[in-house]
């Protein structure tokens, strides 16, 4: 069952409507063939596999759920269709998407900002999840998958 910060959190995706045709992966390297819709979806399931495996109920969940959703908001608005005819921007051919990658770092605390704008049950806590940005790839994990960082 939906909650209502999941609900929240969708309505606030379509403010982003470049999230159904984006690719998840701008360079195809990650999430290859995978819409940003696509990749959201993946990650709010994984959520809720992990809260119900944590007996993670209710209100808590609801909010997790809704950070899996919100979690990316801070590419949308670093990132177009098309080629950028500046230094500052990449061009990803493969997927014909441009992205400013001086600012991909500081994407998870951008996401957090602009929810800011937002009216959202439990705002503060959402921003503090998804301001965080949890790397999972290889070279940042050892062989236990922990976390290098």
């Amino acid at each position: 069952m939906e909650g209502k910060i999941e609900k929240r959190a969708k309505e606030i995706l379509k403010d982003f409507p470049q999230i159904e045709e984006q690719p998840a992966s701008l360079s195809a390297k990650n999430h290859f063939g995978e819409t940003v819709r696509q990749h959201l979806k993946y990650t709010a399931s994984i959520m809720r596999h992990l809260c119900d495996s944590l007996n993670i109920h209710e209100e808590d969940r609801d909010m997790l759920i809704a950070c899996a959703y919100l979690h990316d908001l801070g590419i949308y608005v670093i990132t177009v269709k098309g080629e950028i005819e500046n230094k500052e921007w990449t061009y990803y051919p493969k997927t014909g998407w441009s992205r400013r990658n001086a600012w991909m770092s500081a994407h998870a605390k951008l996401s957090a900002e602009i929810l800011e704008e937002y009216d959202i049950p439990r705002k503060k806590e959402i921003q503090k999840i998804i301001s965080t940005y949890l790397a999972t790839r290889k070279q940042l994990l050892d062989f236990t998958g922990e976390n290098k960082l």
